[in-house]
């Protein structure tokens, strides 16, 4: 049953990735300025199904400042994101997404014991399907914060709501009926913090390396992924608020980190190349 639940999404997966044009930006910013001009050209020539801009010609692209003549190799972008200009940028990212990660997956795989721990009874496997809800509610309001407010401020918001949220789990507030309220504010801040962290990380490494930084980032949320549950399942052997102290703390590091973020990448212009990071570093 769930294998053919599964296939239909995976075909319509495969059908989607094939209609999926590559991204221009990154094809100029790499040199292959004549696929990129390709994409351009297939995007203005479409009909909009919507209307809209009208059909035509696609407008002349500029030459972009850190455009390279050929395509570099894996290993020396990534070297370019341990440079001595990048890798402040590339330590956070990676510690920020380790984090999040850790809080986050770490919470949910140990989420049942921990609450049945503290109400001392069974939680119906429904009341984790609300939870999606709340998560959903957050997912809305990073939709309207994150321009608004940006996405340093919307980070520091969703991390420190779940401290709160951790903390009231200590106290005599967290009452059998009390304590899925509770819970709801951490699917909440499910919903805010990881849109939030996907918009920074894109925006935070120039286009050549946006791939790649973005992918080191992934590796080092995964490798988290590894450790954190099994850490916080040991603590939960010896008490539920030592598990709970340590997935507290996560989300605690993480909003010191993102008050680390040098800078707000809300409505400013998204960098073509790795001199602009050099040029912004000695002014």
């Amino acid at each position: 049953m769930l294998v053919a639940m599964l296939v239909p999404g995976l075909v319509l997966l495969c059908v989607f990735f094939s209609l999926m044009l590559e991204s221009p930006r990154w094809l100029y910013s790499v040199g292959r300025r004549s696929d990129g001009e390709q994409v351009v050209s297939k995007i203005f020539e479409s009909t909009p199904l919507l209307g809209g801009r009208p059909q035509g010609a696609a407008p002349k692209v500029a030459d972009l400042p850190g455009e390279t003549q050929e395509q570099e190799p894996p290993l020396k972008l990534v070297a370019e994101l341990f440079s001595r200009h990048m890798l402040a940028k590339t330590s956070l990212a990676c510690l920020l997404s380790m984090m999040t990660a850790s809080a986050s997956f770490a919470g949910w795989t140990h989420a049942p014991a921990m609450l049945e721990a503290i109400t001392g009874r069974p939680i119906p496997n429904a009341f984790f399907g609300f939870t999606e809800f709340a998560a959903l509610a957050g997912t809305l309001i990073a939709t309207f914060t994150l321009d608004s407010l940006g996405r340093r401020p919307t980070l520091i918001m969703a991390y420190l709501l779940a401290v709160c949220a951790y903390s009231l789990l200590f106290t005599p507030f967290a009452t059998p009926r009390s304590t899925g309220y509770i819970w709801l504010v951490v699917g909440l801040v499910q919903g805010m913090m990881w849109p939030a962290l996907y918009t920074y990380l894109t925006e935070a490494f120039p286009t050549k390396l946006r791939g790649t930084g973005n992918g080191l980032a992934a590796m080092a949320g995964r490798v988290a992924n590894i450790f954190a549950p099994w850490i916080v399942g040991k603590l939960l052997d010896r008490s539920v608020y030592y598990a709970l102290g340590l997935l507290m703390s996560f989300y605690a590091i993480a909003a010191a980190l993102a008050a680390l973020v040098p800078q707000e990448t809300s409505g400013m212009a998204m960098s073509d190349g790795l001199h602009e990071n050099i040029e912004g570093a000695a002014l």
